[in-house]
């Protein structure tokens, strides 16, 4: 079930930004300033009311504005759920000792990967996280690229 709330989270994450680019894309073609998206993420229903827009605009970008706040509340929701799920494992402290596997991460792997004792070899576990190439070469030329969705395409999206 954790798996099931990790990637609901991301997918709310993944709807959020989107949002986020309209409210940025909305200022810059009514008012001519880019906004970033530190400050969307900060705005407020006082903070858009003061901008020197129509009143469509600002009601457009009140609109993305709550949609952004309500799929943040969901992901920090989800988020505080999974530490509660995982943060206790001894494999999450593990994982998160490497430099460079944060909370997020490390919580990609332990939900994405399941047991690891059902990989055999350490080569069945690179190939299942699609980090092993998949090419065909014969007679030293290219043949193809061979099956390069196989695999866990959330353990694919975290950096090696």
């Amino acid at each position: 079930m954790p798996c099931a709330i990790w990637r609901a989270s991301a997918c709310n994450l993944f709807v959020a930004a989107p949002r986020i680019l309209a409210v940025e894309n909305i200022t810059a073609r009514q008012s001519g300033a880019r906004i970033s998206s530190d400050q969307v993420k900060r705005l407020t229903a006082e903070l858009i009311e003061q901008m020197p827009l129509h009143d469509d605009v600002r009601l457009a970008i009140k609109s993305n504005v709550a949609v952004i706040n309500t799929l943040n509340q969901e992901i920090d929701r989800h988020e505080k759920r999974l530490q509660e799920r995982v943060g206790a494992r001894p494999e999450y402290d593990f994982l998160t000792s490497v430099p460079g596997i944060g909370r997020v991460l490390a919580t990609t792997i332990l939900l994405e990967t399941g047991p690891i004792e059902r990989f055999a070899e350490v080569g069945n576990f690179a190939s299942y996280a699609r980090c092993v190439d998949s090419s065909r070469t014969s007679n030293g030329k290219k043949k193809g690229e061979g099956n390069t969705k196989n695999g866990n395409k959330y353990l694919a999206w975290a950096p090696p």
